[in-house]
């Protein structure tokens, strides 16, 4: 008889969606040369040392749109095909040693390597270029093995116009000034997938934040320099904290992180060589509103995991993107203390469950047709949101303990799940099965219901029953306790009577959690007072708070310690006098809040007269900014608009909102805005948001002119702007877009066959 599917067995099924490997990838060494009078276009040369495996004698390498010139084996020219995106080599050699194949070939790629040109570069007025390779876009700049399984040791050269600089993977290892061009050369000695290898190149500045022990520096287009060092500051302070809590010393050359423009992602962990997106760049004086720690705090981790320790398919990604959305909390925890750590961790179990609520899959899924499916609430929160409780079950040394013993025995390794627990459950003395399975192989999340009879008290599930140990909290009037249950099946009794009981009171567990017990007010207040952090105060504010009168939500707001905790409560609170009181707060995070939830409401003349003083005084752009919708909402004064839209501030969120006023109240005004955007782009922020609002309001009867503006866009090779119109044209509603898009299906850029996909369809439903 058949056997049942085992994960093993469904993992290898993933692995089958490829053609066999016949080789062990060893080293990967690559050059290209950039001609800016050539823009997009890249010549490049690779050479790829492997070993091929017993009895095999042809190569074929991940090769996608490439024109590929000549195949040199060991120096000797061979015959070669390409076909279905592969470079096919049918007598390599044998496997008697290592062979060293050489490809020399050109392009201009639509994916993989992206060049923006100064216009588009917004806020940089320099021309770029840069790499994205995950998840299997190296093959468009790069013939060489594409996918995470295999590792090698790389080295890069970057053949450059005179006067830019060229980042790369590891150690710079030479650099040559030239007449026409400048040359740099880079190594990594240590082996890593290759969808990690990258370049960017351009005009730009490098910023040390540290020289030694390790380099740590940032990358930023010439001219936004101070931008950089506000983003990116405290970096080399999140390397020592990483690198204390995993016991693991960073382990390789350097550590940069470069900015470029027109990125699809908010940043990307290639190794040793992080690259951002241009968005997080800002000034000082809208800081911390704007703050790219978090951001860095990922990106950082994956230098542990997911560059360190790989997942070896896209099915079991959670051990990157889940572990990378897991190791910030801690950073936070250092910097900014426990309140701010408990309040990440419960925003990061709200992701996991938001994944579930969007429909349901496990956490190790194999049904995927495209990889980028696989980067979602499930593998970033949903990954994370796993990591703290399995932490708290174990207990948090005796975690970190097996963590520095995982990456000690798995470094320049693949890992998958299975692997993972195995190791975990040995190192840690207990069986980690029962977790493993209910957690990332059942397509669910647990479902909780707590309820009462009198001092009885039950907990119920729903659905799926989950094995959850956790802790209740037992009120009875002023007198607590604590007491630890295992929630096993449909309904756990409470052991001890009391007044009120409170699941997970300090919020560790990723669960939907529901109160039927018919709570008054009081009893309310008296559970959030007792709640034994600001996670779960935050967790609990949003049931709560509608249950209370406003003297009531006030005098819970004033009890929080932590600013940041009262900035989620000033949301739910209609007060006016206590909002009115805090457009004074020192926190900047109190201030915004407060003015945008006065804008909700019907404020008083005089607390019109205090945002009005807000909104012109305060220094950071954002809170400004929140201070003129709130009066403009409230009051309808349209000569504030007119004054927002001749206003410079960070990323020109200023005239963004006068845009879209016009495109609210006046239409024929917006349009010609737009449609002159898109003539003479101010910029490329503005340029995007007029191609968002011209799908919106669309042409005059019998007119074209914004349709036909959207479809060149759709042509271009932008990809921000370009995603934007394709979005537009969907809105815009006009089946003849069809066959616009349909050619762009077989785009090589997921997102952007992705949204193809998803504009066709929308068209075609009308």
């Amino acid at each position: 008889m058949l056997g049942a599917i085992t994960p093993l067995m469904l993992a290898s099924a993933v692995a089958d969606r490829r053609p066999p490997r016949t080789f062990d990838l060893l080293h990967v060494k690559w050059e290209i040369s950039i001609n800016k009078n050539r823009p997009g276009q890249i010549v490049g040369k690779v050479t790829n040392r492997l070993q091929l495996m017993p009895g095999q004698r042809s190569v074929s390498f991940d090769c996608q749109r490439l024109s590929v010139q000549n195949v040199l084996v060991d120096g000797k020219p061979k015959s070669f095909s390409l076909q279905n995106n592969r470079l096919n080599i049918p007598n390599a050699g044998k496997s008697l040693r290592p062979i060293n194949v050489t490809i020399t070939y050109v392009g201009t790629p639509e994916a993989g390597v992206y060049y923006v040109p100064a216009e588009r570069a917004y806020p940089a007025k320099t021309p770029v270029y840069y790499t994205q390779g995950e998840m299997e876009d190296t093959r468009n700049w790069l013939p060489t093995y594409d996918y995470p399984d295999d590792k090698a040791t790389s080295e890069g050269t970057l053949i450059l116009p005179k006067g830019w600089s060229g980042l790369s993977n590891g150690k710079l290892v030479k650099k040559v000034v030239g007449k026409v061009n400048d040359t740099f050369s880079w190594k990594m000695n240590q082996a890593h997938s290759t969808y990690l290898i990258s370049f960017v190149a351009g005009p730009y500045s490098e910023i040390f934040e540290q020289r030694s022990p390790l380099p740590v520096s940032y990358w930023v287009p010439t001219g936004l320099e101070a931008q950089g060092k506000v983003a990116f500051q405290g970096t080399a302070r999140n390397v020592a904290v990483y690198e204390k809590l995993t016991g693991f010393k960073y382990p390789y050359a350097k550590y940069s992180q470069s900015a470029v423009p027109d990125f699809m992602f908010g940043g990307m962990e290639n190794i040793t060589a992080t690259t951002q997106t241009i968005s997080t760049l800002h000034p000082q004086h809208v800081h911390p509103l704007e703050d790219s720690t978090g951001l860095v705090a990922h990106e950082l981790a994956h230098q542990w995991f997911g560059d360190t320790v790989t997942t070896p398919n896209w099915s079991h990604i959670w051990i990157n993107e889940g572990w990378a959305s897991f190791m910030p909390a801690f950073y936070t925890r250092e910097i900014e203390g426990q309140d701010a750590f408990d309040l990440q961790r419960v925003d990061i179990f709200s992701g996991g469950l938001g994944a579930h609520a969007g429909g349901n899959r496990p956490m190790v899924w194999f049904g995927y047709k495209d990889p980028i499916e696989m980067f979602d609430g499930f593998a970033y929160p949903g990954g994370a949101s796993r990591m703290f409780m399995l932490m708290r079950m174990v207990g948090e040394p005796a975690f970190w303990d097996a963590t520095k013993k995982y990456l000690n025995a798995y470094k320049y390794k693949n890992v998958d799940t299975e692997q993972f627990f195995t190791f975990y459950s040995k190192t840690l003395g207990t069986n980690l099965d029962w977790f493993r399975k209910q957690w990332f192989y059942e397509n669910a999340a647990p479902k909780l219901t707590v309820k009462r009879d009198g001092k009885k008290w039950t907990i119920e599930q729903s659905g799926t029953n989950f094995r959850i140990p956790t802790e209740v909290l037992l009120i009875n009037g002023e007198q607590i306790g604590i007491e630890k249950v295992t929630l096993t099946g449909t309904k756990t009794e409470v052991s001890f009577p009391a007044e009120l009981v409170q699941l997970d009171p300090a919020a560790w567990q990723m669960a939907d959690i529901r109160y039927e017990a018919n709570l008054t007010p009081a009893e309310w207040m008296k559970m959030y007072r007792f709640a034994r952090n600001a996670g779960q105060r935050a967790r609990l504010a949003p049931v709560a708070f509608p249950t209370l009168s406003e003297p009531q939500k006030v005098e819970l707001a004033k009890l929080s310690i932590s600013n940041s905790l009262r900035s989620r409560l000033i949301p739910l609170i209609s007060d006016e006098a206590y909002l009115s009181s805090l457009l004074t707060s020192a926190s900047p995070f109190e201030r915004r809040a407060a003015v945008s939830r006065l804008g909700e409401l019907k404020p008083t003349e005089a607390t019109q007269g205090k945002i009005r003083e807000l909104m012109q005084s305060d220094k950071n752009d954002l809170i400004r900014l929140d201070s003129l919708r709130a009066l403009v909402r409230v009051t309808g004064d349209k000569s504030l608009v007119e004054d927002a839209w001749v206003t410079d501030s960070h990323q020109d969120e200023f005239r963004k909102f006068a845009m879209n006023h016009f495109a609210d109240t006046d239409k024929d005004r917006a349009r010609g805005i737009s449609l002159s955007q898109l003539k003479t782009p101010r910029n490329e922020a503005l340029r995007v948001q007029a191609i968002e609002i011209l799908g919106r309001i669309k042409d005059e009867p019998g007119q074209t002119e914004a349709y036909d503006a959207l479809v060149k866009v759709t042509k271009e090779k932008s990809f921000g702007a370009r995603a934007a119109a394709i979005n537009a044209l969907a809105e815009y509603g006009d089946k003849k877009a069809i066959p616009v898009l349909e050619p762009l299906l077989s785009h090589p850029l997921s997102f952007i066959r992705n949204n193809v996909q998803g504009a066709v369809a929308r068209l075609k439903g009308r």
